[in-house]
């Protein structure tokens, strides 16, 4: 089958032991689900994966199952997309190959499908989710704390501090994704995301005197999620 726009790459390394295959020998053998994810830079831009076709084919070109993908599952977030899909039954057959949208995927073999439980996950153009855990997330809202008030960096190298809030932003952003997987519409997800993009426009000498008022939506975005990842008291913090 012919490659359209950018290929489908198995994500995971093989794993898991070997799913049930209906076979004709046991005719009460259910055939499996697919529950697939698809990780992709992002949702628009020519990826194009927000409820988009899915069509899994057998080794002669036949369609054997369809679906729809989801919504990106860590929206309000803009990057990753992540979008799930689910095919009810897979018929057994020697060979599979999906298409999601306009992307081809890889070609599995019966035993390699099994060997991931038929839950593949795939990517594109190398995308993934960084998921930070609440000790990280805890680490990174206590050095946000101590760089606010580190006036000695803001003085000298104001790029440099600024570089550092980015890369906390990201932390953040990544601990809000992985509550975005388990709970979709999470309060505190959302919480911690206005939180992390309240540091974009805290970034070197020229805004030092306003901090103090960039600072306190910060502070309220950041204080529910701070005590649900159980970091403690969040004292709100102000330049000086």
């Amino acid at each position: 089958m012919a490659f359209v726009g950018r290929t489908l790459a198995v994500a995971l390394a093989l794993a898991g032991g070997l799913a049930a295959c209906g076979n004709g020998d046991d005719e009460s053998v259910p055939a499996p689900a697919m529950d697939g994810r698809l990780i992709a830079p992002e949702c628009g831009g020519g990826y194009d994966l927000e409820d988009a076709q899915v069509t899994l084919r057998d080794e002669s070109d036949e369609i054997i199952g369809t679906a729809t993908t989801t919504s990106n599952r860590v929206a309000p977030l803009t990057a990753p997309c992540v979008v799930d899909f689910s095919i009810s039954e897979v018929p057994e057959a020697k060979f599979y190959t999906i298409k999601i949208g306009t992307h081809a995927g890889p070609a599995w073999s019966a035993k390699e499908l099994a060997a991931q439980d038929f839950d593949p996950e795939l990517t594109l153009d190398d995308a993934e989710v960084t998921i930070v855990d609440d000790v990280d997330f805890c680490s990174s809202m206590s050095e946000v704390e101590d760089l606010f008030d580190n006036v000695e960096l803001l003085n000298d190298d104001p790029d440099a501090w600024t570089d550092q809030l980015q890369s906390h932003k990201a932390d953040i952003h990544g601990y809000a994704a992985g509550l975005l997987l388990e709970e979709p519409s999470s309060e505190v997800a959302l919480e911690a995301i206005t939180a992390g993009d309240a540091l974009d426009g805290v970034d070197g000498w020229e805004r030092a005197n306003a901090l103090n008022a960039d600072l306190a939506p910060f502070n309220d975005a950041i204080s529910d999620p701070f005590k649900e990842a159980d970091c403690g008291y969040w004292m709100p913090t102000t330049y000086s």
